[in-house]
């Protein structure tokens, strides 16, 4: 049965707080999953830079009855930077222009899809050195997928519930580290 407007402006309305929830969970998780598709995408194309590329993070919202932050990563994929619509772009380029040469910076997208449709925001997640270059060992694009799935799906378990071991320890690490 469609929402009607009043419904959806209401779910609209939870997705930037389900969204700082996620990050604040979740960012140094996310922090690896985006080098890993970053290095993934640097095997498939040499040329791309995070000033050509970036990186889409497709999340959907998961019911109300589960605990915060009620968001699971669902796909992580890649996109030239050209092809984003003028907002986005502009945005991405002024906050790739803001940081220092030395430092390494990965662009990306958070695409929130819920059941009214989809909250899209820009996003910088930045490395003082390039955490491509910090493995001894080159990886395959068959160990990168697979470390990129298990990270993914570690993340997923958390946000579902499946680990709340994990889920408390976060939240208490969290704790400590506010206070």
């Amino acid at each position: 049965m469609p929402q009607d407007d009043d419904e959806q402006k209401k779910n609209y309305a939870k997705i930037p707080g389900r969204l700082a929830r996620f990050n604040g969970y979740f960012a140094p998780i996310v922090s690896k999953i985006l080098v890993v598709k970053f290095a993934l995408l640097k095997l498939e194309n040499n040329a791309a830079t995070s000033k050509t590329h970036l990186v889409v993070l497709n999340l959907s919202e998961l019911p109300d009855d589960v605990k915060k932050p009620r968001l699971r990563l669902d796909n992580v994929g890649t996109l030239e930077i050209s092809k984003l619509p003028a907002q986005y772009k502009s945005h991405i380029e002024h906050g790739l222009s803001s940081y220092h040469p030395g430092v390494f910076v990965i662009p990306y997208i958070w695409a929130v899809h819920f059941s009214g449709g989809v909250h899209m925001g820009p996003g910088m997640s930045a490395f003082e050195a390039n955490p491509l270059l910090n493995d001894r060992m080159p990886k395959t694009r068959a160990m990168l997928t697979m470390e990129g799935n298990a990270w993914m799906k570690t993340m997923n378990d958390i946000a579902e519930g499946a680990r709340p071991d994990l889920f408390s320890a976060m939240k208490e690490k969290i704790k400590r580290n506010q206070a």
